[in-house]
């Protein structure tokens, strides 16, 4: 299969700007939210993108599970505080994730 590598960190520095990562760089390790920071409405816009350019099938992607929603709500997170419910942790996606993605044509989870 064709390496994508090149091709998806390319498309990443676009897509976040470089000047500010540049001096860690990007590894097939990296995480897009935890090192990064896309996260909220950057993190639709990223895959909306994503699935556009590399031409794959998001359709069972739930951005949820790995990323913030825009903004906060206070009367949501008291209701969940007096119900006892706590929010899951966030799944993490690397550059290698992602790399599997575009050469499999549709989303994964990790």
């Amino acid at each position: 299969m064709e390496n994508y590598n090149n091709k998806l960190m390319e498309f990443i520095k676009n897509q976040t700007g470089e000047s500010w990562w540049n001096k860690e760089g990007l590894h097939k390790g990296t995480r897009l939210l935890e090192d990064l920071r896309i996260d909220g409405d950057d993190a639709v816009d990223f895959f909306t993108e994503f699935g556009e350019h590399f031409k794959t099938d998001l359709s069972n992607l739930d951005l949820r599970k790995f990323f913030n929603g825009e903004g906060f709500n206070p009367l949501e997170g008291v209701l969940n505080f007096i119900k006892g419910k706590k929010k899951l942790p966030l799944k993490s996606i690397t550059i290698e994730h992602l790399n599997k993605v575009i050469e499999s044509k549709q989303w994964f989870d990790p």
